[in-house]
């Protein structure tokens, strides 16, 4: 999908760390239906200012949700929430943003002996 590269690290850069996460979903009676996974980057030895710039989390403002909450009472409608779990994947990196991620355990790639992701 075009997430990463394979290169070799610059002398200069701060690789992160990357570990898998493992998990069992369940049915209401508690049986395991399928195993799920995920890799999840070690983004707590990032330095900001070298390996990010900005962060935000679009979070509405409770002044915003209670006025909502009054117009849609008052004009007897009906609302609705949804909860986006996956938005983070899409995020795109600026030309300045150089990320370097060491090859997840057990995923080497053949013959990359020292070399790390770029994302």
């Amino acid at each position: 999908m075009g997430t990463y590269k394979l290169v070799e690290p610059p002398t200069d850069a701060n690789i992160v760390g990357s570990k898998w996460v493992f998990w069992a979903k369940k049915d209401v009676g508690g049986t395991v239906v399928h195993y799920k996974g995920c890799l999840v980057a070690q983004g707590f030895s990032q330095v900001p200012g070298i390996n990010y710039f900005n962060t935000f989390a679009p979070i509405a403002k409770l002044v915003s949700i209670c006025t909502v909450l009054a117009m849609a009472a008052h004009l007897d409608l009906k609302l609705h929430q949804i909860d986006i779990k996956g938005v983070y994947l899409n995020g795109e990196l600026t030309s300045q943003e150089q990320i370097y991620m060491k090859q997840p355990p057990g995923y080497a790639a053949p013959n990359s002996t020292g070399q790390v992701w770029c994302l």
